[in-house]
């Protein structure tokens, strides 16, 4: 995380990353050129990653809760989800991360995701001790 970037309560956040949007806000300039959206691209890693400034990645690789359509964009409900993890135990030091909006009923969400998840042998843990457990 930079020098000084605060979450909403003024403290320093526990994880982070791009905004939601994928840098929102830039008024379309990445590196200083419009961005091309013919040649769009990404990584996808099931794992912790280091990028190439130092920083530990820790992947949402199971994407998001949407109870919705939202955006052109299918929901994605709790089978979902569990089908992103399952899928990810195939590999070692696979990670299942996830996110829940508040306004999506959470509570009820998260007990399922997380009863169904523990199942697949998974087991929760925070952003700090995984980490520290990988070094």
């Amino acid at each position: 995380m930079p020098p000084g970037v605060t979450g909403g309560t003024g403290e320093a956040p526990a994880a982070g990353g791009a905004p939601r949007g994928g840098a929102a806000g830039t008024g379309g300039q990445l590196s200083g050129g419009a961005v091309n959206y013919s040649h769009v691209f990404g990584q996808f890693f099931p794992y912790e990653v280091h990028d190439l400034y130092g920083s530990t990645i820790v992947p949402e690789n199971m994407g998001d809760y949407e109870p919705a359509q939202l955006n052109n964009n299918p929901p994605r409900l709790v089978p979902d989800l569990l089908n992103e993890a399952r899928l990810n135990t195939v590999g070692t030091q696979g990670v299942a991360s996830f996110y829940v909006h508040p306004d999506d009923d959470p509570l009820t969400v998260l007990q399922q995701l997380v009863t169904d998840i523990k199942s697949l042998g998974y087991t929760f843990v925070s952003p700090d001790s995984l980490l520290a457990a990988n070094g």
